[in-house]
Order: C-alpha cells, then sequence, then structure tokens
C-alpha cells in the first residue's frame, strides 16, 4: 500500500513540476515569424503585448533609409538603449523586420541572444554566410530575401534579425 501511495505522489510531483513540463515552442523562426507573427503579417496586430512584453512606444519613422517606416518596441530598453523587440513595418502597415535583443527569443535549434558562437555554427553551420562588421562584430545570414541575420560579438550572439528584404 505505502508503494502505491508513493508511486502516485511521485507522479503527481513529476507531472506537476515546471523540470517536466512540455517545452516552449520555439519563439523566432528564421526568415519566418516571432511569436507567431508572421513577416508580411499586418501591423495591426502588434498594439498588444508580445510574448510577456509589454508594447512600450510605436511610432512613424520618416528617416529609415531613405522610406517611411513604423516601428513597435516591446519592453523595457537596455543599457545599449535597445528593447528586447523591435518590430518595422513598412508604408503598407506589413511587418518586415523583427529585431531580438533578448536572449527569451530562441530559434526551433535553441540560437537566441547570447548563444555562444560555436552553437550558431553548429546548429546551422553551412547554411550561414559569414560577414565581417569592422572589428566588432561578425554577421552569419541564412537566406536571401526572407532570412535572418546573427550579429555576434566576442563569441556571442547579441542580436537576430529576421527580416524579409
Amino acid at each position: 500500500m505505502n508503494r502505491l501511495i508513493t508511486g502516485i505522489l511521485t507522479g503527481l510531483i513529476l507531472l506537476t513540476s515546471p523540470v517536466w513540463a512540455a517545452a516552449p515552442q520555439p519563439i523566432a523562426v528564421p526568415g519566418t515569424q516571432v511569436a507567431g507573427i508572421a513577416l508580411g503579417a499586418a501591423d495591426s496586430v502588434l498594439k498588444s503585448p508580445l510574448s510577456g512584453l509589454k508594447l512600450t512606444t510605436s511610432g512613424k519613422d520618416t528617416e529609415y533609409e531613405g522610406q517611411t517606416v513604423y516601428y513597435f518596441f516591446f519592453g523595457p530598453k537596455d543599457a545599449n538603449n535597445n528593447y528586447p523587440l523591435q518590430v518595422y513595418s513598412d508604408v503598407n502597415h506589413k511587418v518586415f523586420i523583427f529585431e531580438i535583443n533578448d536572449g527569451r527569443f530562441r530559434t526551433p535549434e535553441g540560437i537566441g541572444v547570447g548563444s555562444p558562437e560555436a552553437a550558431l555554427l553548429k546548429a546551422y553551420g553551412s547554411k550561414l554566410k559569414k560577414q565581417q562588421r569592422g572589428n566588432i562584430y561578425t554577421r552569419y545570414s541564412m537566406g536571401t530575401g526572407k532570412g535572418t541575420d546573427f550579429y555576434v560579438r566576442q563569441g556571442k550572439v547579441s542580436q537576430m534579425l529576421i527580416r524579409a528584404y
């Protein structure tokens, strides 16, 4: 009888323990979407919190590489004045870039801001095109048109861009 009760209690503990809970779904799919919002989606879906981050500020920028874009920044600014998630849409209000500056956004392979460069290379290998960006950053690009850029600084991913350009 004691073994039965112990077994039931152990089962209940395992079922309710966060260690055994189902793994969260990937939140940043390279070249496709972030938090269920796809590249090309209408920016009207960005008016509410995204992945637990509150919409901090939004507006119109008329000086973005010679074009008008709309921006949506989520969460608190960091020491470098970056928000955890920055989303941009074009003049037609269609999302064309997700700028990820926070480790909570991960690819299906587990790569995110803070991941070691070695893990990035192991996950994507020959799919990546390496471009040196001065002495500070290395950019690894994956895909043309719709794709993803991983910026690496001091051996760690420091930013990810999921883009449609």
